[in-house]
């Protein structure tokens, strides 16, 4: 996961935050034939998105071997924080808190997957340098299968 310097549609801000505060609640893997795989259940789990990316998730695609994905879902509380240049405490809620790939992928022996959640930041923060305020509106989750690096 990692902020990306894209603009969500429609918002006018001027900055975007130094960092963003997210709450992991869930990801789930959805095969072709109906089968859901839980990848992620666990505690609801804190994350802080910078401009680099970072693991948030693993799971052992074994279980699906053989199988086609039909969606990969990841679920946030739709409440977040932002840490700006004058306020540390930025919050907004998101209008979409699931960041779902819906291409079908096949999984075979020796292939690794990788998805990239990308939280476009871009903008979502209007920032007066004059009255050091700021206020930050909600960013967009994104989704992409990204290089596994295998």
């Amino acid at each position: 996961m990692l902020g990306v310097f894209t603009a969500p549609p429609g918002v006018v801000g001027n900055n975007l935050p130094k960092s963003a505060g997210f709450t992991l609640i869930a990801a789930a893997i959805n095969t072709s034939d109906g089968q859901t795989f839980a990848a992620y259940d666990g505690a609801a789990t804190p994350i802080t998105v910078i401009n680099r990316p970072q693991i948030i998730v693993e799971y052992d695609l074994t279980k699906v071997l053989n199988l086609t994905i039909s969606s990969i879902s990841v679920q946030f509380d739709s409440a977040i924080t932002a840490t700006g240049k004058y306020d540390a405490a930025m919050t907004a809620t998101l209008a979409n808190a699931t960041a779902t790939y819906a291409v079908p992928l096949d999984v075979t022996t020796g292939k690794a997957v990788r998805l990239n959640v990308g939280v476009q930041w871009k903008n979502t923060v209007s920032r007066d340098d004059g009255e050091k305020t700021e206020t930050l509106v909600a960013p967009v989750l994104e989704v992409a299968l990204g290089d596994s690096g295998s």
